[in-house]
């Protein structure tokens, strides 16, 4: 199992960068598209890495905000085979007050109309190929979270916080074990294993990817919105679950990650980078390549 990320926050020297996500994963044979960026950039990225959209097989929007959605129409303008799964609702609107703001942040609309007849929606846990799942929230409750991060989705014509009901995991299974791709966890890392723990129970998690959502600002200063209590007590968790790798960054942010080193080492924790992929072999090792 290979994985590149096409689109991360972070500046690059050879790859444009911006705040959005988007992971290539090579999966049984198969090539995987998980999330556009912002924007179409991560397609020049891509052929930087020798990723051809063209022949991608499967591609999945993990939840409805622009910066995973913004460069999707210039794939299903490329790609005219691939499936392109996301949660219903997710080319709903979603709001975000984040600097004081009331701003929509949903996939932009010009991309909606050109995803309007590609998209497959699901409602439930949903095999979609041998060895990959996807994985809705089922988590009671999480309006609490959108509340508390400032996120909002739209319902009968009125703004209410969100409860990521459009967001998905997906999970591939490799060597008898999974690997969680969440974007953006806004639930939670700790409702999202246990989401996917009783979907496919038994199994062990060998490595979570994806951002956690705990970059917050005051003033122009970049801040954690998750206190050190609360990471301790999420790094605690994934140490207890036997999680081999964390691996993370976009929506994370640089005093969270920071905490989180602290109390997990480089041994668990690393940082999602656009100059090399990750590959998961049989020997269960994590390489550069």
């Amino acid at each position: 199992m290979l994985i590149r990320f096409l689109m991360e926050n972070e500046p690059c020297k050879y790859y444009l960068n911006e705040h959005g996500l988007s992971l290539y994963i090579v999966h049984n044979g198969k090539q995987y598209l998980i999330d556009t960026g912002a924007s179409e950039c991560y397609a020049r990225n891509a052929v930087l890495m020798d990723v051809l959209l063209t022949e991608i097989d499967m591609a999945f929007l993990s939840h409805g905000h622009y910066d995973h959605s913004g460069g999707f129409g210039l794939f299903a303008r490329r790609n005219h085979k691939a499936p392109i799964y996301a949660m219903e609702g997710a080319l709903g609107r979603f709001a975000s007050d984040s600097g004081g703001v009331f701003h929509e942040i949903g996939v932009p609309e010009p991309v909606k109309e050109e995803l309007a007849n590609r998209v497959t929606y699901i409602c439930r846990v949903t095999e979609v190929a041998e060895g990959v799942t996807l994985v809705p929230h089922s988590t009671a409750g999480t309006e609490d979270i959108g509340k508390r991060a400032g996120l909002y989705r739209e319902k009968d014509g009125a703004w209410v916080a969100d409860d990521f009901a459009h967001e998905m995991s997906v999970v591939f299974e490799t060597e008898g074990e999974l690997v969680v791709v969440n974007s953006c966890s806004h639930t939670g890392l700790k409702n999202i294993v246990e989401e996917v723990k009783a979907a496919l129970p038994g199994k062990k998690i060998r490595a979570y990817i994806g951002g956690l959502h705990m970059k917050g600002k005051r003033g122009d200063e970049e801040i954690s919105t998750y206190t050190r209590e609360e990471i301790k007590d999420l790094a605690d968790y994934i140490k207890a679950e036997g999680i081999g790798r964390l691996y993370t960054g976009h929506c994370t942010g640089q005093p969270a990650y920071e905490m989180l080193m602290e109390e997990l080492g480089e041994e668990i924790l690393d940082r999602m980078e656009m100059d090399w992929g990750v590959e998961i072999n049989e020997t269960e090792s994590w390489s550069e390549s």
